[in-house]
């Protein structure tokens, strides 16, 4: 099985960001495209055949997220 890893930012202070990059193992065996992170510790990305993972403890753990495609997925972006 092909071990995909994805990078994340952890830490963001004041009017400062400090990147932490972090290699994170991401469950799927599909490439991974592009990713969001909506906070240090939620994140999303997309990948190859409608792959859709995300997080919500900085990485640690990755949930597949069904989204009814198959199409490759390059990017994606939440608005508030």
């Amino acid at each position: 099985m092909k071990k995909l890893i994805i990078l994340t930012i952890l830490i963001s202070v004041g009017n400062y960001v400090f990147a932490q990059w972090v290699t994170q193992t991401s469950g799927t065996a599909q490439n991974l495209n592009g990713i969001y992170a909506i906070t240090s510790t939620s994140i999303s990305s997309v990948g190859d055949n409608g792959t859709v993972v995300r997080t919500t403890d900085g990485g640690a753990n990755w949930t597949n997220v069904t989204i009814g495609t198959t199409e490759n997925l390059n990017g994606l972006m939440f608005y508030n």
